[in-house]
């Protein structure tokens, strides 16, 4: 517990200000004397005193009932006054008076006669100031701190909210919030210490129901002698919207992006810059997303390709491409087909494009397959010493014939491709298909 104290006594030490603690009679249980004072209030001479042997009496009594006042309602209470020192030399001062345990009233003094003079300096020139409140474009009001109030008002508040200034002046702060925030009014602005600058977003009503959002800041400002503050009103109710619908919009794109099945990736057309792929362009590529970020697209292309894929680059238009079937590399080396379509877009404030990546290395290689098995199918055809007719199954049309039909039936293959086979002398047998002075086979061909 000693430690404890020891703790405790050190902070009050290092805090420049002047602490008193008193009981609810205005007993002086202890003190700490600010440092730029102490010649002139010595510690020992306070210690077991009551506050009205040590203060003038229109300091002490005063300071005495706020004591008493601040213990009754359990919350702080704050003043100012001023006091002529021992060289004759007035000062200013505030007491902060904050209620502790076991009914003692913990009271700091601060030395303000700097800020008082600024204060002071700020009010005779309050009526340039009144001017700017005046004229601003902005809404803006003065309220009282203790009461909430609102005292002065600008034209822009009047043509904002829809008030008259007469009813603006009859109302407070809370009555320019919306219901549901009408309870956090009160703490949020005793919160606010003095020489305290706020900024913030809050929400305010206007007379027709309306609910906008305002970028309010806030600060002590000098008015009829009383603690006061101005605020400047910014509505941003339509920035806030459209902020808050792109960023809807964005986290829409990013799940269309980064969830989509098919390789995509984003970037910079000048550089050419990797700027952002999805987890199936890591999955198919082989590297990771920190790799690629590092990667230019000249990278994943085999290095044969890499000129002409610049030069297509720098082409393409701003709408969406078809930009057709390259060449891309994996991180295994291996080659693939990709069919390509991009269009631009800004990213990260950059212009970039967004590549969709279709690999169709199988489909190619698969159609490749196809067109060599029909080509050797068509000499196989062709070529054949048998006698065979390839026919349209739905008119019996013949499209071509073999060799074989040719030596054997007579006809050269222009007069028969173009004929059906009904037009032609041959004899079909039911049983063993088309025949004419030997047996022809049909193919039909759909």
């Amino acid at each position: 517990m000693s430690g404890e104290k020891n703790r405790d006594r050190a902070i009050l030490q290092a805090i420049p200000d002047m602490l008193f603690v008193f009981d609810q009679e205005g007993v002086i249980l202890d003190f700490k004397p600010a440092k730029d004072l102490t010649p002139f209030v010595p510690r020992e001479e306070f210690l077991g005193k009551k506050i009205t042997e040590v203060l003038p009496g229109d300091i002490a009594g005063p300071t005495l009932d706020l004591i008493r006042q601040a213990l009754a309602a359990e919350e702080e209470r704050y003043f100012e006054y001023e006091m002529l020192l021992e060289e004759e030399v007035k000062r200013s001062f505030e007491a902060r008076l904050t209620p502790l345990e076991e009914g003692e009233v913990l009271v700091i003094v601060r030395d303000i006669t700097d800020r008082v003079k600024s204060d002071e300096a700020l009010v005779e020139s309050e009526a340039r100031y009144r001017r700017l409140f005046e004229d601003n474009p902005l809404p803006m009001y003065i309220y009282d701190v203790q009461d909430l109030s609102i005292l002065a008002i600008n034209d822009a508040m009047v043509a904002s909210y829809g008030f008259s200034r007469d009813e603006l002046l009859r109302m407070s702060m809370v009555d320019i919030r919306p219901e549901e925030q009408a309870e956090e009014v009160v703490p949020h602005v005793r919160e606010l210490a003095p020489g305290m600058v706020y900024t913030g977003v809050w929400s305010h009503r206007k007379k027709d129901g309306t609910v906008i959002d305002v970028d309010i800041t806030s600060a002590d400002f000098p008015y009829e002698n009383r603690r006061t503050r101005l605020v400047i009103c910014n509505d941003v109710t339509v920035r806030l919207k459209i902020e808050e619908e792109l960023k809807r919009s964005e986290d829409l794109y990013r799940r269309l992006f980064d969830d989509n099945p098919m390789p995509m990736m984003i970037f910079d057309i000048d550089s050419l810059r990797i700027l952002a792929v999805n987890e199936a362009t890591e999955r198919h590529y082989g590297w990771s997303r920190e790799e690629f970020l590092g990667m230019t697209v000249k990278d994943i292309r085999p290095p044969e390709d890499v000129n002409g894929a610049v030069k297509q680059i720098r082409s393409m238009t701003e709408d969406l491409d078809n930009v057709g079937i390259w060449r891309h590399r994996k991180k295994d080396g291996t080659v693939m087909d990709v069919d390509i379509t991009s269009h631009t877009i800004t990213f990260e404030d950059r212009n970039a494009r967004l590549a969709l990546c279709h690999d169709v290395t199988d489909r190619l290689a698969a159609e490749r397959e196809l067109s060599a098995s029909e080509e050797r199918f068509r000499t196989i055809f062709r070529y054949s010493p048998e006698s065979i007719t390839l026919t349209r199954e739905s008119d019996g049309i013949i499209v071509d014939v073999s060799d074989g039909f040719t030596a054997t039936t007579g006809y050269s293959r222009e007069e028969a491709v173009g004929r059906s086979r009904s037009e032609l002398d041959i004899w079909i047998d039911p049983d063993n298909g088309p025949s004419a002075e030997g047996d022809i086979f049909g193919v039909h061909w759909g």
